[in-house]
């Protein structure tokens, strides 16, 4: 179950970050698995070009493959996709969002922007 209700299929994740180390990702994953699930459908990376270069998409849309299915993509943290400065400038945020959204959405998936995980 995922938030009180049943999951129907499994999907594929993609995690990118630079919040947590991806050892720490997976850990975690497998920890909240409990063993039930496996985690072949996992790929965590710290490789930022997916979303912050055009030659990104290309790499993005290989790891949506490689999952053979819908998945979710994470990012971790959101100022990974904003352009420096934090996203003042709408026009080039919103061309850099739609470089994540779009392939993800066009493979079925679902992209997830994350903002501070690790801050408590």
């Amino acid at each position: 179950p995922f938030l009180g209700r049943p999951v129907r299929a499994a999907a594929g994740v993609v995690y990118l970050t630079r919040e947590r180390p991806p050892a720490e990702v997976r850990r975690i994953a497998a920890a909240f698995a409990g063993g039930r699930a496996k985690l072949s459908g996992l790929i965590v990376t710290s490789d930022d070009s997916l979303v912050r270069r055009r030659r990104g998409r290309a790499d993005l849309q290989r790891y949506l493959e490689a999952l053979d299915g819908p998945a979710v993509v994470f990012v971790d943290p959101l100022s990974l996709v904003l352009p420096p400065g934090g996203g003042n400038d709408l026009a080039e945020a919103g061309k850099r969002l739609r470089r994540l959204v779009r392939p993800v959405a066009e493979a079925g998936g679902t992209p997830v922007l994350v903002h501070h995980t690790v801050r408590s």
